[in-house]
Order: structure tokens, then C-alpha cells, then sequence
């Protein structure tokens, strides 16, 4: 079910004899429901994308550092700390990235800069997840019993 949305707009202008009018638009929309949705844990989305096994423990130090658009900046700084808080390597860590990376579990905007997959994480209003899945063009499609994500 959608959730309609009415905006009420008023602007004043000055016409030609100098006299100030006030103009209303009433704009109306509608808002797409949010998706059904059930708990997931972390290890579970390593299970749905075939992840290695010991990546839930850099996905939940992403999702800590993740800001409401669900943006991460991870430069080598962020990959040392990370590394030392999960006790890998700083090479491992950069391994684990890449293949989260190559799964679509996170969203390489450009160089250090990633967004994780807004079909699995959301952080904030409904709305913006929306607009960032239809901006990075997020695609889940199923066929034959196997599914493939896609991205723009």
C-alpha cells in the first residue's frame, strides 16, 4: 500500500501595479510502501551471498561507521583500525573488501568511497533508501530458483 503525500506550496509575487499576491499549489504523490521485511543477522547475508566464512565481523564494523545514506569512507586509516579490531591483516582486510565488493554486498562509488547494498541495509527514512536504491539502480532478479544482483 502507498502513502500518499500532500504538500501545500505558497509563493508571493509582485505583479505589474506593484501589488503583492499570494499564489497556492496543492501537490499531491505517492510515496511506494516500504517493502515486507524480517530480521536479518549479519552471518545471514554472508549465508545469501555465499560470503566466506568471518566477513559478519567487517560488515558489522561497516555498518558502525556508515552515515544515514548509508555511505562508507574506507581509507587505509579506517582499514588499520579495522584490522586491529578483527585482529587480520590489513591485506585481509583489503581482500574482504574487495570480495564484498565483487558480491554486491557493498557498492564501490569511487576511489576509498562505498555504499553497502540498500537491498540489504538501510539506515534512516524510508524514502532515502528508496531513492538511493533507484539511484544506484539496485536490481534483485529470480529466475529458475537462483537469484543475481545487479547494479548500475
Amino acid at each position: 500500500m502507498s502513502k500518499k503525500i500532500k504538500k501545500q506550496i505558497i509563493s508571493e509575487y509582485v505583479d505589474q501595479f506593484g501589488e503583492v499576491h499570494q499564489k497556492e499549489v496543492f501537490q499531491s504523490y505517492s510515496l511506494a510502501a516500504e517493502d515486507d521485511y524480517i530480521k536479518i543477522y549479519i552471518k545471514h547475508i554472508n549465508y545469501l551471498s555465499n560470503l566466506p566464512s568471518g566477513m559478519e565481523g567487517l560488515i558489522y564494523e561497516l555498518i558502525k561507521s556508515m552515515n544515514y545514506g548509508i555511505k562508507i569512507v574506507i581509507n587505509s586509516h579506517i582499514k588499520r583500525d579495522i584490522s586491529n579490531k578483527l585482529c587480520k591483516t590489513f591485506n585481509t582486510v583489503n581482500q574482504y573488501i574487495t570480495k564484498l565488493v565483487d558480491y554486491k554486498v557493498l557498492i564501490r562509488e569511487g576511489r576509498g568511497v562505498y555504499y553497502l547494498n540498500p537491498l540489504f541495509y538501510g539506515k534512516g527514512k524510508w524514502k532515502d533508501i528508496v531513492d538511493l536504491r533507484e539511484r544506484l539502480e539496485v536490481r534483485i532478479q529470480y529466475e529458475d530458483g537462483s537469484y543475481t544482483i545487479s547494479h548500475k
